[in-house]
């Protein structure tokens, strides 16, 4: 699978889709993340269609997504970004959406009573 799909740039940046894996454990009320994740609608959709052109994502990709076993982002990375830079800016944005994720979905599906 790959990490980082460039897209298309406005001159001065690329669209980038980045692909990840979801964390593994439990949420604070013992549901896993890739559950909650799923059903809060945080992951398991795509903006990309499969294929083998340009843009497009494999069958395997696209399953992982849907099952929620990988999560997808968009990002945006300067024209003149290096490989090692773009890769440090996918980098900070999985960890920023993981511990938003984590933050945001802490206690979901949590029953009480």
């Amino acid at each position: 699978m790959s990490k980082m799909h460039i897209l298309a740039s406005d001159g001065n940046r690329y669209d980038v889709i980045v692909h990840f894996a979801m964390p593994t454990g439990n949420n604070s009320a013992s549901k896993t993340w890739k559950s909650v994740a799923l059903a809060s609608g945080a992951t398991g959709t795509t903006s990309r269609t499969v294929g083998t052109n340009p843009g497009q994502i494999t069958q395997v990709e696209y399953d992982a997504i849907l099952a929620g076993d990988t999560a997808e982002i968009q990002i945006q990375v300067n024209d003149n970004a290096t490989a090692d830079e773009a890769n440090a800016i996918a980098d900070a944005a999985i960890a920023a959406w993981k511990a938003d994720m984590q933050r945001k979905l802490k206690w979901y599906g949590l029953q009480l009573g």
